[in-house]
C-alpha cells in the first residue's frame, strides 16, 4: 500500500479541499493517507491518520517552530508521496525532493503572487518585491519537484508547465446534497440572506453589511458564518449600524452546519472584492451554494458570469458597490418563483458538472501516474 502525505502549516485538518475532498478520497481509493496539520491531538478520521503539530500563536511562531516541525515530521513519516498546500512550505518541498526518493506535489489553491501584493502586514515599500519573490520561489519549486495541482484554470494554471499541471476545481462535495435533496425548501416569505465568508478583509463582509442598510424587504435579515479574523477592517464591520440589527455573525460551524444553514436561506451571498487575484478564484461556497440550491448574489467577475447568468443560479454585481447588493438581494426575496428556478437549475447543474467526483478522478489519474513512474 503506497503511503501518501499531506502537508499544511495554515489550513486546518479538516479543511474542505485538503481533509474533506483530497485525503478523503485518497483513502477510499486504498492509499495509506498522512495529513500533517496544526492540531491539539491526532486520530483516524474516516481513513485519515492526522499527524498533529502544536497550533502556533501568531505568524512568527508559524514560519519559525510550525513550518521547520512541519519539515520534519514529513520525513519521519518516509512516504512515497508527498502534497503540500501553502507557500511558506514551498522551501520545504524543494528539502523533501533533495532528502528523499519521493514524489512530491505542490498545490496552489491560488495566485500567491498577487495575494502577497495585498498583505497588510507587510511594509508597502517591500510589498511588491516580496510578491516577485514568492513568484520567483515557486518557479524555482515547480523546476525541482513533480506536480503542480491548481484549483482554477485561467490565469493560474498558465503560470506553471502545462505537462506538470493538473487543474483540480473547488466543485462541492456530494455528501450534503444528497442529504439536503430529501428536505423540502420554501422561498416564500423567507427572508434569511447568508453569507459563509466569515468576517475577514477584502471578501465582501463589509459590503454585504453596509448593503443590509438599504435592503428594503421587511424582516430580511443576514447571517453571517465562517472565520473571523481580527483586523481594523472586521473591526469596522462591528461598527455598521445594520451590524447586531439585521446582520449577525455566528462564527465557524461544521459542514452539516454550513449546509443546513444554505438550506434555511432564499439567498446566497458571494461578494469578494476585485483584489489581489480574487477575480481569478472559484470558490468552493459557490458550488456549495448550488448544490444546497440557494441561489445567489455574486460578485460580477468574468470568470463567473457564465454560471450565475447563463446558467441562471443567480445575480452579478458590482461588489464593491452595497447598494447594487441590496437591490439584487431585495429582487430574488421579492421573487420567490425566480428564486425557485435558480434552485432547480442550480442543483441539477451540480449534478451534471460540478461535483468533486468529476475532480476526484483526475486527483486518482495524477497519483497513479506519479507512483507507478
Amino acid at each position: 500500500m503506497k503511503h501518501v502525505v499531506h502537508l499544511t502549516s495554515v489550513n486546518t485538518p479538516f479543511d474542505t479541499r485538503i481533509f474533506m475532498k483530497e485525503c478523503r478520497s485518497l483513502a477510499k481509493a486504498g492509499y495509506k493517507v498522512s495529513l500533517v496539520a496544526q492540531a491539539e491531538k491526532g486520530g483516524v478520521h474516516d481513513g485519515v491518520t492526522i499527524v498533529p503539530v502544536q497550533p502556533c500563536a501568531d505568524r512568527k511562531e508559524r514560519l519559525t517552530r510550525v513550518v521547520p516541525h512541519v519539515f520534519k515530521t514529513a520525513l519521519s513519516l518516509n512516504a512515497d508521496l508527498y502534497h503540500f498546500h501553502n507557500i511558506e512550505l514551498l522551501p520545504v518541498g524543494i528539502l523533501i525532493k533533495g532528502f528523499t526518493r519521493a514524489k512530491v506535489v505542490y498545490d496552489a489553491h491560488e495566485n500567491h503572487p498577487d495575494k502577497v501584493a495585498g498583505k497588510a502586514y507587510i511594509p508597502a515599500p517591500i510589498r511588491k518585491l516580496t510578491a516577485k519573490s514568492v513568484g520567483a520561489l515557486e518557479q524555482i519549486t515547480v523546476f525541482c519537484i513533480d506536480a503542480i495541482v491548481t484549483s482554477i484554470g485561467s490565469r493560474l494554471a498558465a503560470r506553471f508547465p502545462a505537462d506538470k499541471t493538473v487543474i483540480l476545481e473547488n466543485f462541492a462535495l456530494e455528501d450534503m446534497a444528497d442529504l439536503l435533496d430529501q428536505i423540502p425548501r420554501t422561498f416564500e416569505g423567507n427572508t434569511k440572506i447568508l453569507y459563509t465568508g466569515g468576517l475577514r478583509d477584502h471578501i465582501g463582509s463589509y459590503q454585504v453589511v453596509q448593503a443590509m442598510e438599504h435592503v428594503k424587504t421587511p424582516g430580511a435579515h443576514l447571517t453571517i458564518i465562517g472565520q473571523e479574523i481580527d483586523t481594523p477592517e472586521t473591526r469596522a464591520i462591528k461598527q455598521l449600524p445594520a451590524y447586531g440589527k439585521n446582520a449577525e455573525f455566528l462564527g465557524m460551524t461544521d459542514l452539516k452546519g454550513v449546509y443546513e444553514h444554505m438550506h434555511s436561506a432564499a439567498v446566497g451571498l458571494m461578494c469578494l472584492q476585485p483584489l489581489f487575484g480574487y477575480a481569478d478564484t472559484s470558490p468552493n461556497k459557490l458550488y456549495e451554494y448550488m448544490s444546497a440550491g440557494l441561489p445567489m448574489v455574486a460578485s460580477d467577475f468574468p470568470l463567473w458570469k457564465d454560471l450565475l447568468v447563463r446558467d441562471n443560479t443567480g445575480m452579478a454585481v458590482d461588489a464593491t458597490d452595497p447598494k447594487a447588493i441590496a437591490k439584487a438581494i431585495d429582487h430574488l426575496l421579492e421573487n420567490p418563483e425566480l428564486c425557485r428556478k435558480m434552485s432547480e437549475s442550480g442543483k441539477r447543474l451540480f449534478r451534471e458538472k460540478y461535483s468533486w467526483t468529476s475532480q476526484e478522478a483526475k486527483l486518482l489519474d495524477l497519483y497513479q501516474r506519479l507512483l507507478s513512474e
